[in-house]
């Protein structure tokens, strides 16, 4: 398990530049420092979003990320829309928060890759990965250039992923559009409530936004969660700071025992369906030990 800080793409004044069209964010690595202080690539932003994004999705046995699932309930019944289909549509959807996180200074990523395995490529793959953000909430990030550096750097991770892999059937086929929006619109009503509770609930002082935290279903049932979340702590208590997250209801109990407690549950409506089960998620704290 290596802690992976990422590369800055911020100017020291903390001003976050606009990416030209030469800036190729396929180049975003996560790195570790070598004995001789160097940079080692350990990691590409594509790795980063497949593994959270398969993770994300789930497969047929193993349930994917509660936001998710939840946002995505309607597309149980989309005709012709396939697991496969789900898990890359979940590695892109993801792909926008992981570029966006990845391009900015106070970032991390905590992974661990795989070479043996019989689902595992020859070349290696993230058993897990956790993307983590250093968060002050008394930053201001109000301001006319932040919101138009977030805009090219959506511009750009839309270009990076199409020239990865295709646009996903979801987003490509027009008869699936309706669906497509439909989970847009729950995405933004969850990410909205998780934000502004984030604020106002979350820990008023810097800490740790336990931010993406990812499993591989292919490596399912073999510990790789629990050894993730064990590095990430050993990291925080190394750090003295304290880490805040957010997670589904299911996976409470996991996140407790791994040290975190509960701070508030947040019910998220429907916006398509109200009449339809809410989503429900918990605010987790976890103090440095």
């Amino acid at each position: 398990m290596k802690h992976l800080p990422i590369q800055s793409s911020i100017e020291s004044d903390g001003q976050q530049p606009i990416p030209s069209c030469d800036d190729d964010p396929t180049t975003i690595d996560a790195t570790s420092r070598t004995q001789d202080g160097h940079w080692e690539s350990d990691a590409t932003f594509e790795e980063i979003r497949n593994c959270i994004g398969k993770s994300f999705a789930g497969t047929d046995v193993v349930p994917g990320e509660p936001l998710v699932s939840w946002a995505g309930s309607h597309l149980k019944n989309l005709k012709g829309y396939t697991m496969e289909q789900h898990q890359e549509t979940c590695k892109f959807v993801l792909g926008f928060p992981v570029f966006e996180d990845l391009k900015l200074k106070n970032t991390f990523v905590v992974a661990k890759k795989e070479y043996t395995g019989e689902n595992v490529g020859s070349t290696g793959e993230l058993a897990s990965a956790a993307v983590i953000k250093e968060y002050d909430p008394f930053k201001k990030t109000n301001g006319f250039f932040p919101k138009v550096a977030t805009f090219w750097r959506t511009k750009m991770a839309i270009l990076t992923m199409s020239r990865q892999s295709p646009i996903p059937a979801l987003f490509a086929d027009k008869n699936k559009r309706e669906a497509a929006k439909n989970l847009e619109k729950k995405m933004m009503a969850a990410i909205s409530v998780l934000d502004k509770a984030h604020k106002e609930e979350g820990p008023q002082h810097p800490h740790w936004y336990v931010h993406l935290v990812a499993v591989n279903p292919a490596f399912n049932g073999r510990g790789y969660g629990r050894e993730l979340m064990e590095k990430v702590n050993e990291l925080a208590d190394n750090a003295g700071v304290t880490s805040y997250l957010e997670c589904g209801m299911s996976n409470v109990k996991f996140y407790e025992k791994m040290g975190y407690t509960t701070q508030s549950i947040k019910t998220v409506e429907d916006p398509i369906n109200p009449q339809d089960e809410p989503g429900r998620f918990a605010l987790m704290v976890r103090r440095p030990q």
